[in-house]
């Protein structure tokens, strides 16, 4: 899982900057598919720092709160 560096409103939904070992990547969620996922779209545009992503299984996940 990897840092997401940014989080943008787009028409197709949501989309994740990455910062993978080979460099910066792009992906996009539809908004039913994070829905299904148990993520909250509005939180992860405000906060994708809050998140990590693996771009190759498409999954994204909450961090873990430290503490």
């Amino acid at each position: 899982m990897y840092e997401i560096i940014r989080a943008e409103r787009v028409a197709e939904g949501i989309s994740l900057t990455v910062i993978a070992p080979d460099g910066e990547e792009r992906l996009v969620f539809s908004f039913p598919e994070l829905i299904d996922r148990g993520i909250n779209a509005f939180h992860l545009l405000e906060a994708p720092q809050k998140y990590l992503c693996d771009p190759r299984s498409r999954t994204v996940a909450r961090k873990q709160r430290s503490g």
